[in-house]
């Protein structure tokens, strides 16, 4: 009955978190983004945080994938332009299948940072080079951190090895002049569909340690661990959606975890 009753609080906050406005909804299938011919900085993940789960000591760390794929929703108003878009789906570490995530992302529609467009690919990519990507068609969003009353809304939830860990996730850098990017070949790895964009995570304030997690970066006792992480991924359409208010319960992924108040931890 508990779980009931979760689940039911879960929809309605997803729901109260579609804008009013959007009267369409533009779904996508998401998975890791995978290099081509002109991608230059490494492929394969989805997500990627180099301080996660691994020896303080030795670069690099683990490449997440989604399992099959997550969603990307977007909330578009009756002009077609972005208002929201709510990331969701688990992720597993593709060398450790008991190192996985539940994701709940939410972002906000934005102009371009003054950083903007991140180009990642090969000069011969783009349109001023010859290539096939133009990055004037690119739109942007920036992660949502708060939802105004001082509780992050976006997360990585700990599942198996990483139960009742909870991260808040927020927008890198913080002065909005990277915002996430989407668009053709805005992934970063390859021309297709995609999108991509940096983060920080913090532990949750009310996210307990079930097990010793030593070997996590910045816990030491009872200090709680953070990092950086990128996302890269390819979109692939779904099927049109007529009516968004039904995405309450589509959109679902994790958002339950938000139901509980948590502030930074410092």
């Amino acid at each position: 009955m508990k779980n009931v009753r979760v689940l039911t609080l879960a929809i309605l906050m997803v729901a109260a978190t579609i804008p009013a406005s959007a009267t369409q909804v533009q779904s996508w299938f998401v998975t890791a983004a995978e290099g081509d011919e002109f991608g230059q900085f490494g492929d394969g993940h989805a997500f990627f945080m180099p301080e996660n789960w691994g020896d303080p000591g030795i670069p690099g760390g683990p490449k997440y994938l989604f399992e099959g794929a997550g969603t990307l929703d977007e909330y578009l108003d009756d002009s077609g332009n972005r208002i929201n878009a709510h990331l969701y789906g688990n992720i597993v570490d593709e060398n450790d299948s008991n190192n996985r995530w539940a994701v709940s992302v939410w972002f906000d529609a934005v102009g371009p940072g003054s950083g903007s467009p991140k180009k990642e690919l090969m000069s011969s990519a783009y349109t001023e080079n010859g290539g096939p990507v133009d990055t004037s068609t690119w739109e942007y969003y920036a992660l949502r951190s708060d939802a105004g009353q001082g509780e992050p809304v976006s997360q990585l939830i700990g599942l198996n090895n990483n139960l009742d860990i909870i991260l808040d996730l927020f927008q890198e850098p913080d002065d909005g002049s990277l915002p996430f990017q989407i668009g053709e070949g805005a992934n970063g790895k390859n021309v297709k569909m995609g999108m991509s964009g940096w983060f920080t995570y913090l532990q949750a304030d009310n996210s307990p340690f079930s097990q010793p997690l030593m070997n996590l970066v910045g816990f030491v006792g009872e200090d709680p661990f953070n990092g950086r992480g990128d996302i890269n991924v390819n979109l692939v359409r779904k099927p049109v959606i007529p009516e968004p208010a039904t995405m309450g319960a589509i959109g679902l992924g994790l958002a339950g975890s938000a139901l509980v108040k948590r502030r930074r931890k410092v």
